[in-house]
């Protein structure tokens, strides 16, 4: 600030004009007064920011003024003891994970699911499946039965083929596993049967291209107390401790959309 502009600022008034002109400068005091706040239960507002320090939450809200309906919250909650993302507008929270390692995705938005790698995608309907051909359902997937019908061979019937939505790629979704390095530990062959059911089969993946440590190794049997390895593209089940993740759309008369066509319907008076 040039010397004859310092010496007009006045550091008892907040501001005041400078000569003839009708701009204001802000002054010492009310840089103190409202930009110098270190600890405070009141909210310091800079345009559309707000910085609230109180006894449960310590906030800033960007994008809008206090009102839920505007902007996002970013913050850390002292009773969750963890930080959080909030979108004020659609009411959708992403806490991260606290000491207990717990994450969480709270949203009028589609639930979201960690696969077998860790990534979260849109959650339902999932259709978890192991080596040996148990499986998993969720809520909206109830119903699905899955048959290990020969090595590396798997059956999913009561399904309408992979979901229409396409969230999870072209056909809709299987989710490989994959080892450290990132790279899959299988292939997958898959068909839609006529009758909707989808049908896949497993292969193993050797990544021959690799040097030798790096290439993925997985003992077939034992023979004379030496190991004989599955080659490269060979029939395997699934690997033992992962899963596939597989997206499935259900049939009109499934159990979730027969529940939710009668709770929607007036003459439930839901």
């Amino acid at each position: 600030i040039s010397k004859d502009l310092a010496n007009k600022l006045d550091k008892i008034n907040i501001a005041q004009e400078v000569g003839a002109a009708t701009d204001k400068v802000i002054s010492q005091k009310a840089c103190v007064d409202n930009f110098a706040k270190k600890s405070s239960t009141e909210s310091i507002t800079a345009s559309e920011l707000n910085a609230i320090d109180s006894n449960i939450d310590s906030l800033v809200n960007v994008g809008g003024s206090m009102s839920v309906s505007k902007g996002y919250s970013l913050g850390y909650a002292i009773q969750q003891d963890r930080g959080f993302i909030r979108n004020n507008k659609l009411v959708a929270t992403m806490y991260f994970p606290d000491k207990n390692g717990i994450f969480a995705l709270v949203s009028d938005i589609p639930k979201m699911m960690a696969d077998a790698n860790g990534f979260l995608k849109r959650a339902s309907p999932i259709v978890k499946i192991y080596p040996d051909g148990s499986f998993e359902t969720n809520d909206e997937s109830e119903g699905v039965n899955v048959q290990r019908t020969g090595v590396g061979k798997y059956l999913i019937s009561a399904v309408v083929g992979y979901n229409a939505d396409g969230a999870w790629g072209v056909n809709g979704g299987v989710t490989i596993p994959k080892n450290s390095n990132g790279l899959s530990l299988i292939y997958i062959k898959d068909k839609i049967i006529p009758e909707g059911n989808i049908e896949i089969q497993t292969f193993h993946r050797q990544h021959t291209h690799l040097p030798k440590d790096f290439q993925n190794w997985r003992v077939k049997e034992i023979i004379d107390g030496k190991p004989i390895y599955y080659t490269d593209g060979e029939p395997c089940d699934i690997p033992p401790s992962t899963w596939l993740d597989v997206r499935v759309e259900m049939p009109f008369d499934s159990i979730w959309n027969s529940s939710k066509r009668k709770k929607n319907s007036p003459i439930t008076g839901a």
